[in-house]
C-alpha cells in the first residue's frame, strides 16, 4: 500500500511540477510542437498499450487461445498504413484537435459531429481504464474496488489536469519502459521453469472461438480506429516535423507485434498451466508467480501502462470540448472539462467492470461514423475537393447504424454502418459525381 501511494503521489508532483510550463495552449494541449519522433513513438505505445492491451488480451488468450494476438495485431496493421498515407498530412495540417482536422478536409458540420462522437466514445474509453487502474489498485493495497476506484481516478484527472501534455508525456516514457520491462520479467519467470510443451502450442488465427467475423470486426472496427484515432493523431500534432510524426505512426507499429506476441504468450501459459481461473488472468498470475518487491514493481508497471492510456485520453477531450464545442482555448476550459471527464468516466466506472465490452462499443461507433469519411478527406486533399455534404451524411449513416447496434445489442449493424459509411465516402470524392452534384445546384 505504501509503495502505491508513493506513486500516486509521484504522479501529482510531476503534474505541479508542470503546472506553469502549461502557460498557454499551445504548451498545455500541444507540447509546443517540440517532440522527437522517438518521444512520440513511446507516448502512442504508451497510450495504446493500456487495459485493453494487458488485462483484456491475456484474459482473451485464455480463453479463446492464440487469436488474441489481433487486438492489438490489427492496431499495428492501421498504424503502418497510417505512417504510409496519413501521418505527413495530419501532421502538416498544423491542427489542434481531431475535430479541427475534420473541418479541414470535411466541412464545419463535421466539426461538430466528431467532437460529439469522439467526446462521448473517449470518456467510455476512459471509464475501462479506470476499472482496470481500480482491479489493479486494490491488488497492491488490498482496499475494495470502490475505494480504489475513487483514489485512482481522482489521481491520474488530478495530474491530467494539472500539467497537460508536458506531464503525459514525462509519464509515459517512465510509465512505457515499466510496461515492457515488466512483462519481459514476468515472460521469463514463467517461460523459464515451466514452459508450455510445443505440442499443447496452436497458433492458429483463427479457431472455434475465434472465427472469420470475429477477425473482420477486429480489422476493420478496431484496426480503423488506430488507422485515424483522435489519441494518436494528439500525438502527431506535438511532433517537431511531419517526417517525425511519420516515423513515430511507423516505429510504433512495427512495435506492437511483438508486444502483442507476448501478452498473448502470458495468456496461452496460464490457459495450459492455471485451468480454472475464475477472476482478472494476468493478476492472478503475476501474484502466483511473482513474490515480493517483484510482484509489486510489476503491478506497478500495469498500473504504469493504465494510466498511460487514460491521460491522453482526458486531455483529448478535453481539448476537443473546449475549442471544438464550446470555442475556446483557454486553459481553464479545458483544465475544467478534463475534470468533469474524469468525473464522469469515474460514474461509469463504478457501474461497469466490463473493459473489453466498453471499448468494442467505443471502437464500432468511432470508426463507423468517422474514419471513412475522414480517411476520403484527408487522401482526396490536394487532389479534388470531396462533398462535404455526403461525408457528413456518411458519418451520420455509419455512426448511426453502430450506435444502434450497441443499443439493440446486435453485433453486425456495427460492421454494416462501416460500409455504408465506406461507400458514401468513396462516392462524396468522385470528381465526375461532385461535378454533377454542383450543376444540378
Amino acid at each position: 500500500m505504501n509503495v502505491l501511494m508513493a506513486y500516486l503521489v509521484l504522479l501529482i508532483i510531476i503534474g505541479i511540477l508542470d503546472w506553469r510550463r502549461a502557460g498557454d495552449w499551445n504548451e498545455y494541449v500541444l507540447a509546443g510542437r517540440s517532440k522527437s519522433a522517438s518521444a512520440v513513438t513511446l507516448s502512442i505505445l504508451a497510450s495504446v498499450v493500456g487495459a485493453s492491451a494487458t488485462m483484456a488480451v491475456v484474459d482473451m488468450a485464455y480463453r479463446t487461445g492464440f487469436p488474441a494476438f489481433w487486438w492489438l495485431a490489427v492496431g499495428a496493421v492501421g498504424l503502418l498504413f497510417q505512417a504510409g498515407l496519413l501521418s505527413r498530412r495530419v501532421r502538416n495540417l498544423r491542427v489542434s484537435t481531431l475535430p479541427d482536422l475534420a473541418e479541414r478536409v470535411a466541412g464545419p458540420w463535421m466539426r461538430r459531429v466528431s467532437a460529439l462522437v469522439v467526446a462521448a466514445g473517449w470518456t467510455g474509453i476512459v471509464a475501462a481504464q479506470f476499472v482496470a487502474a481500480a482491479k489493479v489498485a486494490t491488488t497492491l493495497s488490498g482496499q475494495s474496488p470502490f475505494t480504489m476506484t475513487l483514489i485512482t481516478a481522482a489521481v491520474i484527472t488530478g495530474y491530467a489536469v494539472l500539467g497537460g501534455q508536458h506531464s503525459v508525456f514525462r509519464t509515459d516514457m517512465l510509465q512505457f519502459g515499466l510496461l515492457a520491462a515488466g512483462l519481459a520479467w514476468l515472460l521469463v519467470r514463467l517461460y523459464g521453469p515451466a514452459p508450455i510443451p510445443l505440442e499443447a502450442l496452436s497458433f492458429e488465427a483463427l479457431n472455434a472461438s475465434f472465427g472469420t467475423w470475429d477477425f473482420m470486426e477486429f480489422l476493420f472496427l478496431v484496426g480503423g480506429s488506430y488507422f485515424i484515432c483522435p489519441i494518436i493523431f494528439s500525438r502527431l500534432f506535438t511532433a517537431r516535423t511531419a517526417r517525425a510524426a511519420q516515423r513515430a505512426s511507423l516505429a510504433s507499429g512495427l512495435l506492437l507485434l511483438p508486444l502483442s506476441l507476448g501478452i498473448t504468450a502470458i495468456g496461452l501459459w496460464a490457459g495450459y498451466h492455471m485451468p480454472g481461473i475464475s477472476g482478472d488472468v494476468l493478476t492472478t498470475v503475476a501474484q502466483a508467480c511473482l513474490s515480493g518487491p517483484t510482484a509489486t514493481l510489476f503491478f506497478l508497471a500495469l498500473l504504469s501502462a493504465i494510466v498511460s492510456s487514460a491521460d491522453t485520453c482526458l486531455l483529448a477531450v478535453g481539448s476537443i470540448v473546449s475549442q471544438d464545442l464550446m470555442g475556446s482555448r483557454r486553459i481553464r476550459t479545458v483544465r475544467g472539462v478534463v475534470l468533469l471527464t474524469g468525473l464522469a468516466a469515474t460514474g461509469i466506472a463504478l457501474k461497469r467492470q466490463d473493459i473489453i465490452g466498453i471499448l468494442l462499443e467505443a471502437y464500432g461507433i468511432f470508426t463507423a461514423g468517422l474514419v471513412p469519411p475522414l480517411a476520403a478527406g484527408l487522401l482526396a486533399r490536394g487532389r479534388w475537393t470531396p462533398h462535404s455534404g455526403m461525408l457528413l451524411w456518411a458519418a451520420l449513416l455509419g455512426g448511426g447504424t453502430a450506435l444502434a447496434g450497441s443499443a439493440l445489442d446486435l453485433s453486425w449493424l456495427p460492421m454494416t454502418g462501416l460500409g455504408i459509411s465506406f461507400l458514401v465516402s468513396v462516392t462524396a470524392c468522385l470528381p465526375l459525381v461532385r461535378q454533377q452534384l454542383c450543376s444540378a445546384k
